[in-house]
């Protein structure tokens, strides 16, 4: 920029700020040219500036013409360059001080030459800046004076020696230099307060009575609550699970059988991190709200910006774990997941869980159960639950309440659903049957060691026959019906709210179930089932057309007992819902029916519940009616247990 415009701008700039009244008052003018751009400007108080004759060398009525390879156009000395836009009038005012102002800045546009040729070209003329040095204090004294009230004082010229203030810019340079030292101090104790993560965790694993409990012992300042995320999954295929209503991230974990066996050491890791106000405020916003957690998570874990963010999102730490860290006695039960191969091929994700030791010493073989699932939910994992498999509401027992009894557990996650692979056929006995006869199987020649499961009780004439019961709601309802139709191991069973047929369950009387259908369907889809595609086409067709296709309603007559309730002769506990509308009474009364008329034992309890909304309080004595009467029902027909005392099995 060259210096006549700064010039221009710092008066532009006194006039904005009102400055340009102490200019005005104290009788100075400005006028400057720059022909740098090929137009000319000016600023002046007074119009045109004149030179002593009273007329303007040169005048310009619009862009400023130059000749020759200069494009300045300077004023010879005592001159001020005309401008366009300039008022015309007033030319004899104060004009003294317009021209001492004029060749001032003409002066400070030239001084990056000493020789008085350097600038010339064709009849242009500079002024050099030695015959303009006794004006410059002028031009310094006026600014100073206007703009010392604004300023607190401009800086004067330095009357010191050049030996003073060379030692002064050295004692400058080595101020900076400390200064330096001493930011870099700062940054650094910055950057170390940063890095210091107020969570310290010292992960544990400790064997329970059969069971793998873990914590990340997490020590942190008080006043932030702890969330903990499981970030990487155990790398052999076991199972974490958090405990619903732990706030000290307490887990139980199952260990892939391969790990059991020796042959492999399982890791995973947790997040631990603070759950801060603006975490649970963002997590609490609709519809984005359910995204915020895995994003958080993601920054929590991202170097230099976590730390960053901190203050905001809270600081993380990440505890690692692995099976080394757990003390599995000699000997002893414990549970543990696996995959187990199906009739075609396919793995089915499978949970065993031992008799709890209280119950059956340890050594001791003890009766299994088999707990399936509602549909779009996983087998049961938490072995520290008093009601059982979700979905089913309180209805069907916890693992807990289960082992505390005196019984092995068996959960598994169905086909086409989470873990396991396949295609869901909705409890079909040519598919889903066959699956749970490969998990009788499993139990019966599989356990840790690879041999025959010495904590599966067999039945004393028949050493390779289990002694097994099933229960379950809705979908894990259904299941029992067809397994126990196809597997003759099977020795009682208690369906919860199940069905007898799909097709007058979803279709009574030609009028498709739009809601319930609809929510079956979003359900599956929502957890990443892998679904029968005529399923879907039937659901899409029911919900647009209000009819089920022949095609659609032969898929699911064949999911689920039907004709197959005659093949079933062992002991039966039926629980159905008196307010269920998916699965209405009459489903249960069919099958009891049938029961009935081939001599099976068969007993049916009515409570308020099932796919449908309870308008009564919730009701203790019905859920302790329905707890006692299954677990009584497990006992006198597995263990032969009469007034709590063993006296034999079935």
């Amino acid at each position: 920029m060259g210096a006549s415009r700064f010039v221009g701008r710092v008066g532009g700039l006194a006039v904005a700020l009102g400055v340009g009244a102490a200019l005005f008052s104290s009788g100075f003018g400005v006028a400057w040219a720059d022909g740098s751009t090929g137009s000319s400007a000016a600023g002046s108080n007074s119009g045109s500036a004149s030179g002593d004759s009273g007329s303007s060398t040169a005048r310009s009525t619009g862009a400023s013409k130059t000749t020759g390879p200069s494009k300045r156009t300077a004023a010879g000395s005592g001159q001020a360059v005309g401008t366009g836009g300039a008022r015309r009038g007033l030319k004899h005012s104060k004009a003294g001080a317009a021209l001492s102002l004029a060749d001032s800045a003409v002066s400070a546009h030239t001084t990056s030459s000493t020789d008085p040729t350097a600038n010339t070209s064709g009849s242009s003329s500079v002024t050099p800046v030695a015959s303009l040095a006794p004006r410059l204090p002028v031009l310094s004294t006026a600014l100073h004076s206007a703009l010392d009230p604004f300023t607190g004082g401009l800086p004067t010229l330095p009357v010191d020696s050049p030996l003073t203030l060379a030692y002064a810019a050295l004692v400058r340079r080595e101020s900076v230099i400390e200064a330096t030292t001493s930011a870099a101090s700062a940054s650094n104790a910055t950057s170390s307060l940063l890095s210091a993560n107020p969570i310290q965790v010292a992960p544990t694993i400790e064997f329970i009575d059969g069971i793998l409990n873990g914590n990340a012992n997490a020590v942190a300042p008080t006043g932030i609550p702890l969330k903990y995320t499981l970030i990487s999954a155990p790398n052999y295929g076991g199972k974490v699970t958090f405990s619903p209503t732990s706030t000290t991230g307490a887990f139980t974990y199952l260990p892939d059988v391969s790990v059991l066996n020796g042959g492999a050491t399982e890791q995973f890791k947790i997040l631990v991190a603070q759950n801060t106000q603006f975490d649970q405020f963002l997590t609490g916003l609709p519809i984005v709200g359910g995204f915020v957690p895995q994003v958080l998570v993601i920054l929590q874990q991202a170097p230099v910006v976590s730390d960053i963010l901190a203050p905001l999102i809270g600081s993380a730490q990440v505890a690692s774990f692995d099976s080394t860290l757990a003390d599995i006695p000699v000997g002893a039960p414990v549970a543990f997941t696996a995959m187990v191969t199906s009739f075609d091929g396919t793995l089915i994700s499978t949970n065993f869980f031992p008799a709890s030791t209280t119950a059956v010493p340890q050594g001791t073989a003890a009766p299994t159960v088999l707990n399936g699932p509602g549909i779009a939910s996983p087998g049961a994992t938490n072995p520290y639950t008093e009601w059982g498999s979700a979905g089913s509401g309180n209805l069907v027992p916890g693992i807990q309440t289960l082992r505390g009894d005196g019984y092995n557990v068996i959960t598994w996650d169905p086909r086409g659903e989470f873990a396991s692979g396949g295609i869901l056929q909705l409890d079909s006995p040519f598919f889903e049957a066959r699956d749970v006869t490969a998990i009788i199987n499993w139990a019966v020649g599989t356990n840790p060691t690879g041999t025959d499961n010495p904590f599966v009780t067999k039945v004393a004439t028949d050493s390779g026959d289990p002694l097994l019961g099933m229960v379950g709601g809705s979908y894990g309802g259904a299941i029992q019906w067809v397994s126990a139709a196809t597997d003759s191991r099977i020795d009682a069973i208690v369906p919860g709210i199940s069905w007898n047929s799909l097709n007058s369950s979803l279709y009574p009387d030609s009028a498709f179930k739009t809601a319930y259908a609809s929510l079956l369907l979003l359900g599956l889809v929502t957890t990443g089932a892998r679904i029968n595609n005529q399923i879907y086409v039937g659901i899409v067709t029911g919900d647009l057309l209000g009819i089920l296709t022949q095609v659609a309603q032969s898929v699911i007559a064949s999911s689920g007992p039907t004709v197959l309730v005659g093949n079933v002769d062992i002991p039966t506990l039926m629980i159905q819902g008196t307010v269920d509308v998916l699965f209405t009474l009459d489903q249960a009364m069919a099958n009891g029916q049938i029961l009935s008329t081939d001599g099976t034992t068969v007993k049916t309890i009515w409570y308020c519940g099932g796919h449908g909304n309870c308008l009564n309080p919730a009701s203790p004595e019905q859920d302790a009616i329905i707890m006692n009467s299954t677990m009584a029902w497990l006992d006198v027909t597995l263990r032969q247990v009469v007034n709590g005392v063993v006296s034999g099995y079935r």
